[in-house]
């Protein structure tokens, strides 16, 4: 899944782009995963939002610059998440759909 790849694109720039790997205490630690939160809200442009950064993005949505969508408004949060409900449902629908088999005739 998505998340997934998310955690390891994070992991993988975490040590080879901010060395998290050499950092000896947890202050360290905190100040570099600190640093790299910095970086995603300020510095990296992001697809989704018009490849603007998210704090840019913020600046647009709270001046009124950009049109609000209420995105969110009537979505239903499920205990479930979407990639193991289209499973279930997969599995309903071949449970549901009759299978035919073919035989092989003897005569030919």
């Amino acid at each position: 899944p998505v998340n997934e790849s998310l955690n390891g694109w994070i992991k993988e720039e975490l040590y080879a782009d901010f060395r998290i790997g050499k950092s000896e205490t947890r202050d360290d630690v905190a100040n570099i995963i600190k640093r790299h939160v910095a970086y995603n809200n300020n510095n990296r442009p992001c697809y989704a939002i018009g490849y603007n950064t998210p704090s840019g993005f913020k600046k647009m949505y709270d001046s009124n610059i950009t049109e609000h969508k209420d995105t969110f408004d009537t979505r239903e949060l499920s205990p479930l998440p979407k990639f193991v409900q289209k499973r279930k449902q997969k599995t309903e629908n071949q449970k549901q759909t009759p299978r035919v088999h073919f035989r092989k005739s003897n005569y030919t």
